[in-house]
Formats: C-alpha cells, sequence, structure tokens
C-alpha cells in the first residue's frame, strides 16, 4: 500500500486491519514515517480488543484513556523527528500480575480485586521508556495458576475452545 492508501484507509475493513496484524518490524516502519499514527493504532487495537474479548472472557482492566494520551505524545514526539526505538508508539496489553502505577492489579484473585498498584514494574517501566503502549491489563489464572479468575475463565485466542494454558 501506499502511504495514502495507509492514511486514508477504512479502519474497519479487513484489508487495512489486516496491515494492522502484520507484525512490529512494519508498524514501527509506519509509525516512524507517519503512514499511520499512533493514535489510530491505539484505536485499532482497542476495537478489535472488545470486539473479541467477549469469547476470550480476557479483559480485567482498560487502559484507554492513559493509552490514547501517550499515543498523542508518541505522534507528537514523531512529528519532531523523536522516535525513542521500534516499539515506539505500539500497543501492548498487560497480564494481570505486572504492576502499573496508579492501574488495577489484582492477580485474577478474588481478595485482591480492588488491589491498585503504587509504582510499575521494571519492565512497565522499560515498556514506557521506548514508548510502548498498553492498552490493557488480560487475565491470568488466579495468582497466576490456570485459567480461572475472578471474572471467570479466559480463553485461548488460537483456539477458543480451550482454556488460555
Amino acid at each position: 500500500k501506499t502511504a495514502y492508501e495507509i492514511r486514508n484507509c477504512d479502519w474497519s475493513s479487513d484489508v487495512c486491519s489486516s496491515d494492522l496484524t502484520m507484525g512490529i518490524p512494519a508498524l514501527h516502519a509506519m509509525v516512524r514515517t507517519q503512514m499511520v499514527s499512533s493514535v489510530r493504532l491505539v484505536d485499532f487495537a482497542i476495537e478489535r480488543l472488545r470486539a473479541i474479548d467477549g469469547k476470550l472472557n480476557a479483559v480485567v482492566t482498560w487502559m484507554q484513556d492513559s493509552a490514547i494520551e501517550r499515543a498523542r505524545l508518541c505522534d507528537h514526539e514523531t512529528s519532531n523527528g523523536n522516535v525513542r526505538g521500534p516499539l515506539h508508539g505500539i500497543p501492548y496489553v498487560v497480564k494481570d500480575i505486572i504492576d502499573c502505577d496508579g492501574v488495577a492489579c489484582t492477580w485474577g484473585a478474588e481478595p485482591f480485586r480492588e488491589r491498585v498498584a503504587g509504582r510499575n514494574a521494571k519492565v512497565i517501566e522499560m515498556l514506557n521508556a521506548a514508548g510502548a503502549i498498553p492498552v490493557a491489563k488480560v487475565a491470568v489464572g488466579a495468582l497466576a495458576y490456570g485459567d480461572i479468575w475472578f471474572g471467570g475463565q479466559c480463553r485461548n485466542p488460537w483456539k477458543i475452545g480451550r482454556a488460555h494454558v
């Protein structure tokens, strides 16, 4: 696709959607060259995750507002020639056993359902510094064991009929 075709794509179509699932190196090239904005990638990732979460039962906490804010910052940096690296502006999900400052981190267990992390885990600090954008916290089994969490059973995205493990 040309830059014009990608910028003006109807992101709900299968053709454009497949472009955004082609892997981090290709997405990085598109963000770096401003063929697609980080905001658009985040919107697409959230839209796609919302569309499949009913089958997966995976999202514990949505991080949409902070994700859009981070994406805008990444787009601003990109427009000023400051691309932090290959993860700059790329959306991702975080397992619910990893602390993100100010975000629920429940470990999938009922006693910790209201637990909010007071700081970022080291891996989140590193991903933030690289410009990666978390869009949601996703389920793990209670205390990272199995596929049952306080929200039910999470499903394997590659084989919906199987558990996530």
